[in-house]
């Protein structure tokens, strides 16, 4: 039979779920800026079988700006974590922080890039 390994457990259980957090934070963040986005859009554009206009669009648009601020701060949270987590002592561990860098630079620019749409372009063209 064959002689299987195991890796050995983290040192820092709780270093674990600071490396998931730099890793995933950004990705989640900006998928709920899209799914936000996105349902912002059809309430304003199409509340119903037609297109409508809602006396809501302001506190919407409020809405979807201050979650693009939240989703920014939570990616760059995931990125500073990440970089305070590159120098860890075991070799799976810097793996997984250069990794949550690369992901977390990766999907803070296109929280940027989502959020400055948001803001210059129009929710609806009625």
């Amino acid at each position: 039979m064959s002689e299987i390994t195991h890796m050995p457990p983290l040192k820092q259980p709780g270093q674990f779920w600071a490396l998931m957090f730099a890793c995933t934070a950004a990705p989640l963040f900006w998928l709920g800026q899209l799914g936000l986005g996105y349902w912002v859009t059809a309430q304003i554009c199409y509340g119903s079988d037609h297109p409508t206009v809602t006396n809501a669009a302001g506190l919407l648009r409020t809405v979807l700006i201050v979650f693009d601020v939240v989703a920014a701060i939570a990616g760059a949270a995931g990125l500073l974590f990440a970089v305070s987590l590159r120098k860890a002592a075991q070799e799976r561990a810097r793996f997984m922080a250069q990794w949550g860098v690369f992901s977390s630079l990766c999907f803070l620019v296109a929280i940027l890039f989502t959020a400055i749409a948001s803001i210059m372009v129009p929710l609806c063209a009625l």
